[in-house]
């Protein structure tokens, strides 16, 4: 890869990217809160868009140029993490203060936005303006529907196509149940000159167990975290694996204070121009914060009172047990 139009693509498995360092004051930062919460106190039946699958790509294609700024070019940010933890909050609070970059320079090729936009959608969740009382599954059938009625994943592709060619900055959001798929298109997007830079946020089980439900109940529906605990089992465990198909990469942690911006636990870097006799990756390890992170998840084990949730206790025990043994080691994170 190479060049003079090197290409950044901010994985959003909790990122960042290296194009160049800015700083970042506290008005920018509480900027990107304040866009966040908007976001989440959106009502799906208040929204009116019902587009086709050509218009959402014009959509997306004009908003990923109007945010395009600073000289940042061909970079992309792919977002990864559970449901709840921070892929849109966290993340671009990361990516602001680390590199001064906005969150409208890299908006999300956002699916659930398509979804839930759609008549289909709005047909099945709303009466007039107001969330129908719907269980897990009837809200998820309905989400699928909107997926199908906007031929979703084949517009998403078909937009993160036409963006790259343009070498917009541009995100990618993953939940972790795809991440095969997600590799192959790293890869597509390195051999369009992208550099890739991976962004994973972290927020414990039990956290996020309170998080989902206050969402819901605000939503005005049923509270079901079958689906979360599912992600999460599928997600942690490839997390190390995504390291080694990105540029740079970092995991966050996002159960911090209202306000605070999330603390990195790890980063890694690869420098491609380097010889195989140098060291061409570079990773550093917040031991103190792993920690911290680790002393807290193990002292909550009663707040895991399913056996499902108890697979989960023991799968971020791990995930953080091995990022603090990495740290002492000196060696890869790697789950097996």
């Amino acid at each position: 890869m190479a060049s003079s139009q090197f290409v950044y693509a901010l994985v959003i498995i909790g990122i960042a990217s290296s194009i160049h360092a800015a700083r970042i004051t506290g008005q920018i930062y509480m900027a990107e809160l304040a866009n966040h919460s908007a976001v989440l106190g959106q009502n799906p039946c208040a929204i009116t868009e019902d587009l086709t699958p050509a218009q959402w790509q014009a959509r997306f294609l004009s908003e990923f140029q109007s945010g395009q700024a600073g000289g940042v070019t061909n970079t992309v940010v792919i977002r990864l993490g559970t449901m709840g933890s921070g892929k849109s909050s966290a993340v671009n609070a990361f990516l602001a203060s680390k590199y001064g970059w906005l969150h409208n320079m890299f908006q999300i090729v956002d699916l659930d936005r398509m979804a839930t936009s759609s008549a289909a959608y709005r047909d099945a969740v709303c009466s007039g303006t107001t969330v129908k009382q719907l269980s897990g599954k009837e809200m998820g059938d309905a989400w699928w529907a909107g997926a199908v009625n906007t031929s979703g994943y084949r517009t998403v592709d078909s937009i993160i196509t036409d963006v790259s060619s343009r070498g917009l900055t541009f995100s990618i959001e993953q939940t972790g149940k795809f991440m095969c798929p997600l590799k192959k298109v790293c890869r597509r997007l390195y051999k369009n000159g992208y550099k890739v830079i991976g962004v994973s946020p972290y927020v414990p089980y039990f956290v996020l167990k309170g998080r989902v439900k206050k969402r819901a109940n605000g939503e005005g529906r049923d509270v079901s975290t079958e689906e979360l605990e599912g992600n999460i089992k599928s997600f942690l465990p490839k997390l190390f694996d995504m390291i080694y198909e990105t540029d740079e990469f970092y995991i966050l942690n996002n159960d911090v204070p209202f306000g605070h911006p999330p603390e990195v636990l790890i980063s890694s870097a690869i420098d491609w121009t380097k010889f195989d006799k140098q060291m061409c990756s570079t990773r550093t390890i917040n031991k103190n914060a792993v920690q911290a992170l680790l002393d807290k998840v193990r002292s909550a084990s009663s707040e895991y009172t399913t056996e499902r949730e108890r697979e989960i206790h023991a799968i971020e025990v791990t995930l953080l047990q091995k990022m603090y043994e990495a740290a002492d080691s000196g060696n890869p994170c790697e789950w097996d």
